[in-house]
């Protein structure tokens, strides 16, 4: 399963996500990776939680990011989900250019069984057609 949570900014996408995440790591029968842009969010989350801070790795586009979640995946095959907060501000990239991203983690979550989480800011209205299946 791949859902995302896509708005402008204030609209209360990392609150969700964050909420989302302690709640599944109770019940996920896999490994929990949290990923952000920043060490902000580190002390929102309960212990178990997988903690991935981007900043402290070079990932500055939607293909190199890609790259990173599949080293991720490749390096703990017991993963169950995998939540990123801030899709835009890990590649800095507009919605527009995500459609390759969508593509590489779909093929990850049906060969793994991984199930994303995403947050993503933009405006509603102009929401991609590739997305329109994956909100929230």
């Amino acid at each position: 399963m791949i859902k995302v949570w896509y708005g402008e900014k204030g609209t209360g996408k990392t609150k969700a996500l964050l909420q989302a995440v302690n709640d599944m790591v109770q019940e996920c029968d896999g490994d929990v990776v949290f990923i952000d842009h920043n060490s902000e969010r580190m002390y929102d989350l309960k212990h178990q939680i997988r903690y991935v801070n981007t900043s402290e790795f070079k990932v500055d586009s939607c293909a190199s990011f890609a790259g990173f979640v599949s080293g991720i995946v490749s390096a703990d095959y017991d993963i169950g989900a995998i939540f990123i907060d801030g899709l835009n501000y890990i590649t800095k990239a507009d919605v527009d250019h995500y459609q390759d991203f969508f593509d590489t983690i779909r093929g990850l979550e049906e060969k793994f069984k991984i199930d994303f989480y995403i947050s993503m800011s933009g405006i509603t209205e102009e929401l991609p057609e590739y997305l329109k299946s994956y909100i929230a």
